[in-house]
């Protein structure tokens, strides 16, 4: 019976894999200056970090028997840091840690910004992921080395006098969504028929924003008119728990709950509007800021 993953799994399996890495490095700080496993805090933190290395395993298990290796932006230098923290001791880290210079610092600290950055595109990582999983291998690997090896987000291609990827029998859409998730991690590529070809600028017009721990990407020229409305959502939900914390120590009077009603409903027109923009579709309406 064949696996299928999800893209949230994907994610999950970015999240969890940072916060393991995470929670062991804390665990073999405290037990290296000092604490026991019997302290409180270090068993808290154990018990989380067992919990997340169960999750992580179940995950991880579930991708290989699908066959599926997440992309990993700047595989090559990662691991090439990797080997060199390997020729020195635990307590050599810890150290380096604790002073926050030397030689062993800066590589850890280079390390740390490049796995960063896969967390911060993890979205778009575990997206491309599967898509490059639904083409044939042999692009999908072309397309995958080509990520992993240039996928800076303030750099260009690396392959700027190459001729392109040729993706020829691949649906336009997909070529279209994976050159779309290139320029969002900082790719400078184009699409040129049925190939992937090197630009010498960002075809990016969407900028990243957050919505409820969610991240959204926003046409550029609807930008402005999201954050007025994110603003303008925030001052809603401010005035709504304002009134709802009053409402719990002494009733109402009329106008308040008539201004409560009215917030209600500013608020799910607000939301609505925000949705429309998520999606690229911005119907016309009143003014941002004015209520009924």
């Amino acid at each position: 019976m064949s696996v299928s993953i999800t893209q949230n799994e994907l994610i999950a399996y970015a999240v969890l894999n940072r916060r393991a890495k995470e929670l062991r490095f804390k665990k073999n700080f405290f037990l290296r200056n000092g604490a026991t496993p019997e302290d409180v805090h270090v068993k808290a933190l154990i018990e989380t970090l067992n919990e997340t290395e169960e999750e992580l395993t179940i995950i991880k298990n579930k991708i290989t028997a699908a066959g599926i290796m997440p992309i990993m932006l700047h595989r090559k230098e990662i691991e090439e840091l990797s080997e060199k923290i390997k020729s020195y001791t635990p307590e050599d880290v810890m150290e380096a840690v604790r002073k926050k210079h030397g030689d062993l610092y800066d590589i850890l600290r280079k390390r740390s910004e490049l796995s960063r950055k896969n967390f911060e595109f993890k979205e778009e990582i575990a997206e491309l992921t599967l898509l490059l999983n639904s083409i044939p291998l042999d692009l999908g690997e072309e397309i995958r080395a080509f990520v992993e090896s240039s996928g800076e987000s303030s750099g260009g291609c690396t392959r700027q006098e190459s001729n392109g990827i040729e993706l020829e029998g691949v649906p336009e859409e997909k070529i279209s969504r994976i050159v779309t998730l290139m320029a969002r991690m900082g790719i400078n590529v184009r699409q040129d028929g049925d190939k992937i070809v090197p630009s010498e600028e960002s075809i990016l017009s969407e900028e990243p924003r957050t919505v409820n721990g969610r991240k959204v990407w926003i046409r550029s020229e609807y930008v402005k008119r999201f954050d007025e409305v994110e603003k303008e959502l925030d001052k809603v939900v401010k005035g709504i728990q304002a009134i709802t914390t009053k409402k719990q120590v002494e009733p109402l009077t009329h106008d308040e709950k008539k201004r409560f009603e009215e917030l209600q409903k500013r608020y799910v027109k607000l939301v609505s509007e925000r949705e429309h923009i998520i999606n690229g579709d911005i119907p016309d309406g009143e003014e941002l800021g004015k209520e009924n």
